[in-house]
């Protein structure tokens, strides 16, 4: 709860702060566990493990911005939706695909009791509710001009051109529905920028790696500029200081310190990783000489041309941090991954890669306000009748800054309880 809170006190260009709801921070942090096991029961296999702060973790990781080792695996998104959807039409749910929401429809008591829709064919659709509405529409990042609108955080580093990891239509519809029945709104002054995208595209594919503990971040002249462990707004605002707002990720590999035979120390050329590199995307070699000469040739439109020495001394260096357990240049609170350079070069079986990536918008953490029970609250700060809320779509839980991993912590634990609410 501690590390949400303070993880997204942040401070607005206004001078003014931003902090998240206390009490939606203790809800998440205190149902999580539970959201956990639920989801496993759902079918989608979440896998348990035990960390420590020098990796080796099965199950538990550090994704980038999350502070700390919080985050579970379980199954990817592509196999996680059907499950879902599978249990859904287990209990009769009807789903409508390619339909557009419109707008919230109330009775004269201002219930909410349906909405409407309209289908890719132009098909109107009215739905009538017994209940209400819950609304989990997501986001707004897919919608640049409206991030624009709002932000008192990013200021000369966000345009309304800026690129988005999201999906096309996360554009904020369900906020601006919400709003028009009279929803407050909360938090929409901050975006959170994804730093580690992809530098042409905006999204978070063709590149490597993983575990933050165990990156290694470099500017155009092979030097470590940030604390890789940092949240995500923070390395952001160092990365776009560079030119261009480009850096490179060296990944120094999953697991424990000075074992090079695990990923990426000891990855061989698999078929992803060769479609990376002949697609342009990232560099890669057998050994590390290879490797700072494939960064002659242009990846996602730059070739910094790195040297072996550039690259050897950033490395050698960054490995006796690990080795102390200190990082004296930015204060790395957990650094893991050293790179075993002679095993590297001395087996062919052993690979290095560097991924070029940039900032792009990647979650709004402002939406409509809820309560504990997903109740989405009016600018009096009541509930309004039949209206819950869960997901990115809501307000005051992330505040500032969200932490690495905790999308899916709050659209499980918050979900859940909206459902529940409803049904009752």
């Amino acid at each position: 709860m501690a590390h949400i809170y303070t993880g997204g006190l942040r401070q607005l260009t206004d001078g003014s702060w931003i902090a998240p709801r206390i009490d939606l921070a203790r809800k998440l942090a205190e149902s999580a566990l539970a959201s956990l096991k639920w989801m496993d029961n759902l079918g989608l296999k979440a896998q348990y493990g035990s960390t420590s702060l020098y990796g080796g973790s099965t199950g538990l990781s550090t994704v980038l911005g999350a502070m700390w080792p919080r985050t579970h695996s379980f199954m990817s998104g592509a196999d996680r939706i059907p499950q879902l959807e599978k249990k859904a039409l287990e209990f009769g749910v009807k789903i409508y695909t390619e339909t557009e929401g419109t707008k919230l429809l109330a009775n004269n008591s201002g219930k909410v009791v349906g909405a409407k829709a309209v289908q890719a064919d132009g098909t109107q659709i009215t739905i009538n509710t017994t209940k209400g509405v819950v609304l989990a529409s997501g986001g707004y990042c897919a919608n640049p001009v409206m991030v624009k609108e709002y932000d008192k955080y990013w200021g000369e580093n966000l345009s309304t051109r800026t690129l988005s990891t999201n999906v096309g239509t996360n554009t904020g519809d369900g906020i601006i529905m919400a709003e028009k029945l009279g929803a407050s709104l909360f938090g929409m002054e901050v975006a959170q920028m994804m730093p580690s995208s992809a530098p042409t595209k905006g999204t978070m594919t063709d590149g490597i790696w993983w575990d933050a503990a165990e990156q290694i971040w470099i500017d155009g002249k092979g030097n470590r500029f940030v604390d890789e462990y940092a949240e995500r707004d923070v390395l952001a605002k160092a990365s776009l200081k560079l030119d261009n707002g480009i850096f490179y990720i060296i990944y120094a590999g999953r697991g424990a310190v000075n074992k090079p035979e695990v990923m990426l120390k000891g990855t061989p050329y698999d078929a992803r990783i060769k479609a990376m590199v002949e697609g342009g995307h990232i560099w890669w070699g057998n050994t590390l000489a290879e490797l700072a000469a494939a960064t002659a040739k242009p990846a996602a439109g730059v070739a910094p041309a790195y040297t072996e020495a550039e690259l050897r001394a950033t490395i050698e260096e960054y490995n006796k941090f690990v080795d102390d357990q200190k990082d004296t240049d930015f204060g790395k609170g957990v650094i893991a991954g050293a790179i075993d350079l002679a095993a590297v070069d001395a087996d062919p079986n052993l690979s290095l890669a560097i991924s070029p990536r940039k900032s792009s918008l990647h979650h709004t953490m402002g939406g409509v306000l809820i309560d504990t029970e997903t109740q989405v609250l009016d600018t009096k700060g009541n509930p309004i009748p039949g209206l819950w809320a869960a997901g990115e779509v809501t307000g005051g839980i992330h505040a500032g800054n969200r932490l690495g991993g905790n999308a899916i912590a709050d659209i499980f634990t918050f979900g859940r309880i909206a459902g529940l609410n409803a049904a009752k």
